[in-house]
């Protein structure tokens, strides 16, 4: 999965998508409700309501909370999402709290992993009869 290749997560792709170019370096809050590919250098926050994928040219330090995060280049910091992968040029350092977690041969993940839990179901009442 990618965020420009073929996946099985229509709603993500049909989003628009914001570009950080490779020589742009960016620090603070982004929020967003569209696709994120980082080429350049990020530092800061980033929460979007989708997928936020990292280049191979792209680094990243501080927090992200998306639906799916991919990574080629390097994540440094928290990632919170449903799904994450780490392609085979991509290294994450930190600490993630994730659903699904692929990491591709020659992926590199240096850090603590947390399985998200769905929500708990109320409990049922069960009687019994005589």
């Amino acid at each position: 999965m990618g965020i420009f290749g073929k996946s099985g997560k229509s709603d993500a792709l049909s989003k628009e998508t914001t570009l950080i170019s490779k020589s742009t370096k960016i620090v603070g809050e982004i929020i967003l409700e569209s696709n994120l590919h980082i080429d350049g250098d990020v530092e800061g926050t980033i929460s979007s309501s989708a997928v936020v994928s990292i280049g191979k040219t792209g680094k990243f330090k501080g927090d992200i909370k998306a639906v799916d995060v991919v990574v080629n280049g390097v994540a440094n910091g928290k990632i919170e999402a449903a799904s994450l992968e780490i392609l085979s040029g991509g290294r994450v350092i930190g600490e993630v709290f994730v659903e699904n977690i692929t990491i591709q041969n020659m992926g590199i993940f240096n850090g603590i992993c947390h399985q998200k839990e769905e929500k708990l179901q109320e409990p049922q009442k069960i009687e019994l009869k005589k």
